[in-house]
């Protein structure tokens, strides 16, 4: 895939804002980009100094990507992502609908990359405290066999969206 056709689903929201940051930091070549939203706010982003409105998402629209980033809530990553991946469009689901699905691979890219496969184009992302827990005890794992790990965690406010962050 040499230049992809990338949607973002959830693109307003405060991780969808951060990934287009980090596309366009990176300078991720795409031959397009399509963002969605929610529908129920006209919030605007801005992407290469442009101001854009989010649609609502469809399959549709989504059907035209090579590339769908679900950083949106559980029941739309249920509603599109497999029948997306079913039929040829790679998805990478940050929300927390697939993460205990025997038939999705939970992947973090520097463990176990290679579960990602042209078979499943449905990939599951752990959470936000599991990836650098994981990464950075990986290699102590091989080493010691570790079994178990006890973990108090701080979350931040923006996991719950912008009402509790204006709060």
């Amino acid at each position: 895939m040499d230049k992809p056709i990338v949607s973002v689903v959830g693109a307003s929201g405060l991780v969808g804002r951060e990934l287009l940051e980090l596309i366009e930091k990176r300078k991720i070549p795409l031959s397009d980009i399509k963002f969605f939203g929610s529908g129920n706010k006209k919030r605007y982003i801005t992407f290469k100094n442009k101001k854009y409105i989010p649609a609502k998402p469809d399959i549709k629209s989504l059907m035209s990507s090579d590339i769908v980033f679900f950083v949106s809530s559980d029941e739309v990553s249920k509603e599109y992502a497999k029948y997306l991946a079913q039929n040829g469009v790679w998805c990478i689901d940050d929300s927390s609908a697939f993460r205990m699905d025997r038939d999705v691979p939970l992947v973090i890219p520097e463990i176990n990359g290679n579960l990602i496969t042209e078979k499943n184009r449905l990939i599951a992302g752990p959470n936000c405290s599991l990836t650098p827990l994981a990464v950075s005890c990986f290699n102590i794992h091989r080493r010691y066999q570790i079994s178990e790990i006890r973990l108090s965690t701080y979350q931040a406010v923006s996991g719950a969206g912008w009402r509790a962050l204006n709060e």
